[in-house]
């Protein structure tokens, strides 16, 4: 069955700059606290923020892809549950300037089911490699990895997985959830189609839980060759990812970060994958990488891995409500002596607006490293008293881990006053201005309280 790709009618998107947002609090409408927000970026009535969604229904946004020609876009999904009961994939994009662009705002809908994206990469030909989950039709409580391809026209390519779009249900596991897709660029091919595309989630197998990775061609068939049948299956019961990477410096390996479920509290979790799809048992234990900041009770959550061309990486997540940063080397050990040594080698940071509680989470869910060496990780804070509220930030650290100070307000830079925002992912451009995308959450909005995709810009 082909899945339904919708292109939204321009009546039905919610197109906003700087409003104000009735019973959310204070709102700074000038910015003039905020300096390190970009006046420049978002409509011209009401810049720093851009914000756009179907006018409805809730839109969370997740991944953030900047394209060359500056334009960006955002992965994520719609909820759709006023209609049909169901959330739609979903994805908008942007002008380099912030402006929204009205040609494109694309859902997915499979029959009625459940489909949400968290991850996205571009093609070489410009195609949009979108990672995520679809709902069994067949059942309402079977959910599967999926892996799609779409024109930057937001037309399904449809030749892709067969005859569908996209891809699901590759080992007929029960519940599996597709988190992240990374491109395998074959530099010998301009065209595209000798990559191969890196899929990495996690589901259930066999009475375990655990990371998923499996490889397609660029035509969305399984790479047989890769792992058992074209997948590589974690047995640590109760892994969880997050994010997949491949290093191109070095033998071309996989990284898949996300955590692990000890008893009575959460790891840090990276596994590093041959290219032929089976565990690297030069990295770490066995091709594993766990750590444990501070015993049990402590969430220990990787979020993002960005890799350096010493084969070493840095990881961003949480900890504890902490935001977590720390350096792993190219042979799976943690670098004790990174941001001070302290916490060994782990670096936790707590915004400023907020104290580690278990009412306030912060959480490093992105990752980026600029050209000098330092490290900007976006994220946000989540308050779980009443009411719930969320901020989304961007904080530099220097390529030692300690914080840059010269950025922003001493190292942290926020989202406006008074709005409700998640952040997800962080992108740089050229030019060394900041994207951090997300989505944000408009109270006593016009059709009832909705989140709508969201990004801002922070100067560099």
């Amino acid at each position: 069955m082909k899945p339904n790709f919708k292109l939204i009618s321009m009546s039905s998107l919610l197109i906003l700059g700087l409003v104000g947002c009735g019973g959310g609090g204070s709102v700074g409408t000038t910015g003039s606290s905020q300096p390190y927000l970009d006046s420049t970026y978002g409509l011209t009535s009401s810049p720093r923020i851009s914000v756009n969604g179907d006018l409805v229904y809730n839109n969370r946004g997740r991944e953030l892809l900047l394209t060359a020609t500056g334009e960006h876009y955002i992965a994520g999904w719609t909820e759709t549950n006023a209609v049909d009961g169901n959330s739609n994939m979903s994805f908008t994009k942007f002008n380099s300037d912030g402006g929204y662009n009205p040609g494109f705002f694309p859902y997915m809908d499979y029959a009625g089911g459940n489909e949400k994206s968290f991850g996205v990469a571009m093609s070489k030909r410009g195609d949009l490699i979108f990672a995520g989950d679809r709902q069994d039709t067949s059942t309402s409580t079977i959910t599967n990895m999926a892996l799609g391809k779409m024109a930057t026209t937001g037309d399904a390519v449809t030749a892709f997985g067969g005859t569908t779009g996209y891809t699901t249900d590759i080992l007929g596991f029960g519940n599996s959830h597709g988190k992240d897709v990374a491109i395998q660029w074959n530099s010998a091919d301009i065209t595209g189609a000798l990559d191969t595309y890196i899929l990495a989630g996690d589901g259930a197998c066999d009475m375990c839980y655990g990371i998923i990775v499996a490889s397609y061609t660029s035509g969305g068939l399984l790479n047989t060759g890769f792992g058992t049948s074209g997948t590589f299956r974690d047995t640590t019961n109760g892994s969880y990812a997050n994010e997949v990477k491949i290093a191109y410096a070095t033998k071309r390996e996989i990284y898949v970060a996300g955590t692990v479920q000890r008893s009575g509290h959460k790891n840090f979790y990276i596994i590093r994958l041959l290219q032929n799809g089976v565990l690297d048992t030069s990295f770490g234990n066995g091709g594993i990488f766990e750590h444990d900041v501070n015993g049990a009770g402590m969430e220990d959550i990787v979020h993002d891995i960005t890799l350096l061309d010493d084969g070493s990486l840095i990881a961003s997540g949480e900890s504890g409500g902490n935001v977590a940063l720390f350096r792993v080397d190219n042979f799976g050990n943690l670098v004790s002596t990174y941001g001070g040594g302290a916490n060994g080698g782990v670096v936790l940071h707590t915004p400023s607006n907020y104290i580690a509680t278990e009412f306030y989470v912060s959480r490093g869910r992105a990752l980026e490293l600029q050209t000098d060496g330092k490290i900007v990780v976006g994220g946000d804070t989540r308050q779980d008293g009443f009411p719930v509220t969320t901020r989304a930030w961007v904080l530099r650290f220097n390529s030692d881990g300690t914080l840059d100070t010269t950025f922003a307000a001493d190292g942290e830079g926020y989202t406006l006053d008074g709005w409700h925002t998640e952040g997800f992912d962080v992108a740089i451009q050229p030019d060394g201005k900041i994207l951090l995308g997300g989505s944000t959450y408009f109270p006593n909005d016009r059709d009832g309280d909705d989140w709508d995709f969201m990004v801002s810009r922070f100067l560099p």
